[in-house]
């Protein structure tokens, strides 16, 4: 009696199991039928609610290529350059040898021909400031202001005991040059033996300021190695003063200036133009002078005159007036 119930629990479950195994074979096998029919309809319906649209790029007509402004300046960016440089194009000559077309220079203003013996070099325009003495003059260069002493010339000393025809080839070399813009060229050193001045040819328009000082008779032919290229020139030019009887050559020897008609106010105001300063005072300090080239001028030129730093300009004892000026 008890097994009867149990079989028929047993029984329950299988049939149960059958019809849910029966399901699963059915619904699985309709899969295989019902998809080629169902699938075609599926992807319709899904492509109408959601359309995708797609843009078939056009293709030129003919041969048209596109144009870079078709195609933008983003397109072209990674493939610029610089434009390179051309070398000079070469030219034939009548000869038929190729040369290089090159930039013809500036002519060079030629030089009187008793300058020949000026040696080449560098040229450098200068405007004269002041007139120190018969060969030495105060310029300016490019904002610097300079002495300069006249290569192969020496004339009269000029101060408070100047020496006879000092303030007459003072006055000859400031009608020459005062003013003007003239042309250095230096010889084989740049400056003189203490270094104070520089050593120059002088030139201004077409006269040889050097030479014509010893031609009119304003100071004498003065050879100091190794600036030596014009002396034979200048030796010249002296034996021809002398045999004129022009300027200091009047008797044949360095004579005594002429009478002076002048009033001493006169002479005296022409000598003070040409000196860089009054070593007699009143008293000058570096504040009083312009620039430190100034400042040198007037010490070297008391210092010739043997007075020493008669202003106490040379704090140091170096040789150099007012270092603490501009130049």
């Amino acid at each position: 009696m008890e097994d009867k119930p149990k079989r028929n629990v047993l029984r329950t479950v299988l049939i149960v199991l059958g019809v849910l195994a029966l399901c699963c074979v059915l619904v699985y096998a309709s899969g295989f039928v019902l998809m080629p029919l169902v699938g075609p309809l599926l992807e319709q319906q899904a492509g109408l609610l959601n359309p995708v649209v797609q843009e078939t790029p056009a293709e030129p007509a003919g041969d048209e290529t596109p144009t870079p402004a078709a195609l933008g300046t983003d397109f072209f960016a990674p493939f610029e350059t610089t434009t390179p440089t051309l070398p000079p194009t070469p030219t034939s000559t009548s000869t038929g040898t190729p040369t290089m077309v090159t930039p013809s220079a500036t002519p060079t203003q030629a030089l009187p021909s008793v300058a020949s013996c000026v040696p080449p070099g560098e040229r450098v325009r200068a405007l004269v400031t002041k007139i120190l003495s018969g060969d030495t003059i105060q310029v300016v260069i490019r904002e610097q202001t300079y002495m300069v002493r006249y290569i192969g010339i020496r004339s009269p000393a000029l101060g408070l005991q100047s020496e006879p025809y000092a303030l007459e080839a003072a006055l000859a070399n400031q009608s020459l040059v005062q003013n003007q813009v003239v042309t250095l060229i230096k010889d084989a050193s740049d400056v003189d033996a203490d270094g104070a001045s520089l050593v120059r040819y002088v030139f201004v328009n077409d006269i040889f300021v050097n030479y014509d000082m010893i031609s009119r008779g304003m100071a004498q032919a003065d050879s100091i190695p190794p600036n030596t290229s014009c002396d034979a020139q200048f030796q010249l030019a002296q034996q021809e003063a002398m045999e004129n009887r022009r300027g200091m050559w009047q008797e044949g020897v360095p004579v005594e200036p002429p009478p002076d008609v002048s009033t001493p106010e006169t002479t005296e105001q022409a000598l003070a133009e040409t000196q860089p300063c009054d070593c007699k005072g009143p008293d000058l300090q570096c504040d009083d002078f312009a620039t430190r080239a100034d400042a040198q001028a007037c010490f070297d030129f008391c210092k010739a005159q043997g007075l020493g730093d008669i202003f106490l300009m040379d704090s140091n004892g170096n040789g150099a007036a007012c270092e603490d000026k501009r130049p």
